[in-house]
């Protein structure tokens, strides 16, 4: 049973950001699931963890053709790196 002061909650969310003009020196520019309803051109995902205050914890760009269910387990990770473990959800 979770308590109060005993674990935190975090909350992640993804997005993704198109460009206009030529992306090829950026190697993060790809073509993929477009949230903007642009699958033509090339894009980043852009995912974020923030507190239930909504203050950012961590951030990361990632290719334009990421899964978004694989994000997750390396954002854990990386948090629990810096942060150390707790009882989060």
């Amino acid at each position: 049973m979770w308590r109060r002061g005993e674990g935190e909650v975090l909350l992640y969310d993804l997005t993704s950001s198109y460009f206009e003009g030529e992306m090829e020196p950026n190697p993060k520019a790809k073509q993929g699931y477009s949230r903007d309803g642009r699958p033509d051109g090339l894009q980043v995902v852009i995912a974020q963890v923030v507190t239930t205050d909504g203050f950012p914890l961590a951030d990361e760009v990632m290719n334009g053709n990421t899964i978004d269910s694989t994000t997750l387990s390396g954002f854990w990770d990386k948090i629990e790196s810096t942060y150390g473990k707790a009882k989060r959800m």
